[in-house]
């Protein structure tokens, strides 16, 4: 099973994608979750509200989103070396940790701005390939800003982005100059527009866009310690194939290596982005799924699968859908 998994088929490929929209659109019907606006900030508000108007409507764009996102997964991992014949194991992993908890099946905005910031990821790595070209540079900054404007956290991607510079090659004052620019051109854009179209896009409001209306009051432990159970052990098997990685990072080539450490670099980023989003974690979930499908993935790839390796993936599977089932419990006590 784990195998089939790796393997570059195409068949394989088709049938995890019908396992995913099975999947999410089961989980759906079965739970008919409640889609929660007053979490949605940024510009694509109104677009958001809208689409979830028509809730089937919703998760069958989400559904859609996380199947895209995860054959950009996969491409990226398997052209730069990070994962070695990837095959759909990055797809399939990404698929579930996304459907980890009902609230994210809706379209929302960080599934915006998850989808924007990948394609900025793949232009980082072009731009290590490149021998750090400067349009790639400023394509990088430019999607990272505009994902910045569904999800404010990412306008700590310009840190991110210095930082990259700085660990991969000297950094020059011009490299700063384009990640601002970069960066700064979608909002000046969406600004631009909103004036030339009297949209309601104006610097101001946009600003006040980013800030969520609703900050819930904390976690509830007696009710959220069985997801943080889940979650924690997620991360754990994640860890181990970070360090499996870095095991063997020295016996990689020069290019694989510093793709190897620019992964770490943006998974870093996206746990620190949700640690800060601890209070609506459920939400804010599907990009700490990002990092963890590839490290999840580097722990199964195995030459020899034991049958500890085969036990480990099966739980693997039942821990990642069991807040599914505690909400089936819970709904038909």
């Amino acid at each position: 099973m784990i195998k089939k998994v790796f393997e570059d088929k195409i068949s394989v490929s088709v049938t995890v994608i019908i396992g995913i929209i099975v999947y999410r659109l089961g989980v759906y019907y079965t739970l008919q979750p409640k889609f929660n606006a007053s979490l949605v900030h940024g510009i694509f508000t109104n677009i958001i509200l809208t689409l979830n108007h028509s809730p089937f409507l919703s998760v069958s764009l989400s559904t859609l989103t996380v199947v895209i996102q995860g054959l950009i997964l996969t491409r990226l991992v398997g052209y730069y070396n990070i994962l070695d014949k990837p095959g759909s194991s990055v797809l399939l992993s990404l698929g579930i940790l996304y459907s980890l908890f009902p609230e994210s099946l809706f379209i929302n905005h960080i599934y915006f701005a998850s989808t924007l910031f990948m394609l900025g990821m793949y232009s980082v790595f072009q731009f290590l390939e490149k021998k750090y070209k400067k349009a790639v540079l400023l394509q990088a900054s430019f999607l990272f800003g505009f994902s910045a404007l569904s999800l404010s956290e990412f306008y700590w991607s310009f840190v991110l982005l210095i930082s990259a510079v700085i660990i991969f090659k000297t950094v020059k004052l011009s490299d700063i100059l384009i990640i601002f620019f970069g960066m700064a051109i979608p909002f000046y854009i969406i600004a631009s527009l909103g004036y030339l179209f009297s949209w309601d896009w104006s610097i101001s409001n946009n600003w006040r866009s980013w800030l969520l209306v609703d900050r819930s009051s904390g976690l509830n432990w007696t009710n959220s310690y069985k997801d943080f159970i889940v979650i924690c052990l997620l991360i754990i098997i994640a860890l181990i194939g970070l360090f499996r990685q870095i095991g063997a990072y020295f016996r990689y080539n020069v290019e694989t290596r510093r793709s190897l450490l620019a992964m770490m670099v943006l998974a870093l980023f996206l746990l620190i982005v949700c640690a800060a989003r601890w209070y609506i974690y459920k939400e804010y979930f599907i990009l700490l799924a990002i990092p963890l499908a590839i490290y999840h993935s580097i722990f199964f790839k195995r030459e020899n699968t034991n049958w500890w390796i085969s036990t480990i993936w099966f739980v693997y599977f039942l821990v990642a859908i069991s807040p599914i089932w505690w909400n089936i419990i819970l709904t038909n006590k």
